[in-house]
């Protein structure tokens, strides 16, 4: 298809502008067109505060699937004057602060005490 005249394009763009209005009369009551019938569907159910309600499922969270390694890092968690905000941004300082030391910098001992001091802390906060 080298070239095609003017004529055969005007008739290509009526035909699949029109194609459902010009031809009416020929066609069944219940035709639909498959170009356009994707477009037929209903809209997601939102209240009055745009809040999506919806009973769809997902079979596997993205918790399932992220591990440690794939969080966000913060760049200034080594920083003396970082607090983090929530417990994401917690558990991802503890995570860069970690993993910032080789393995043989942690051995079995220190990652015993660090486990200790932290599940210390915590149930003061409970």
């Amino acid at each position: 298809m080298n070239s095609i005249s003017k004529l055969d394009m005007k008739n290509i763009i009526v035909d699949l502008l029109f194609e459902n209005q010009i031809k009416e009369r020929y066609t069944p009551e219940d035709f639909t067109s498959s170009r356009l019938d994707m477009y037929n569907r209903p809209g997601p159910d939102i209240d009055g505060e745009n809040n999506y309600e919806s009973d769809f499922k997902a079979p596997v969270s993205a918790d399932d699937i992220l591990t440690f390694s794939t969080l966000k890092r913060n760049t200034n968690a080594s920083d003396k004057e970082y607090s983090p905000a929530n417990k994401l941004e917690l558990k991802s300082a503890f995570v860069d602060l970690i993993s910032q030391y080789d393995n043989n910098e942690i051995d079995n001992e220190i990652s015993k005490k660090i486990w200790q001091d932290v599940t210390d802390i915590l149930d003061k906060v409970r």
